[in-house]
């Protein structure tokens, strides 16, 4: 049974949404030569590539700011072949 309040109203309680605490920002890099990454063995081909960073808020500040925490490069598994 839900608890009363003094002037006999009966108290309840609601659940929170979760609050969003981070987010994807997709980008795309464009390349006009060529070119090499230190985890990749082959030479990439210039071309547009597209780029995810995950980022999350910051707490504790008065406004709204965010740190990223992972960023991700995507190669086509083609050479050429933007995905």
């Amino acid at each position: 049974m839900p608890p009363h309040c003094n002037d006999g109203l009966t108290a309840t309680t609601f659940a929170m949404e979760p609050i969003l605490t981070t987010r994807m920002v997709t980008s795309t890099a464009t390349f006009n030569h060529p070119f090499t990454l230190e985890e990749i063995d082959a030479e990439l081909p210039a071309g547009s590539y597209r780029v995810e960073t995950e980022e999350e808020t910051l707490d504790n500040v008065s406004f709204i700011a965010y740190r990223r925490v992972a960023t991700h490069f995507f190669v086509p598994s083609q050479p050429g072949v933007s995905s």
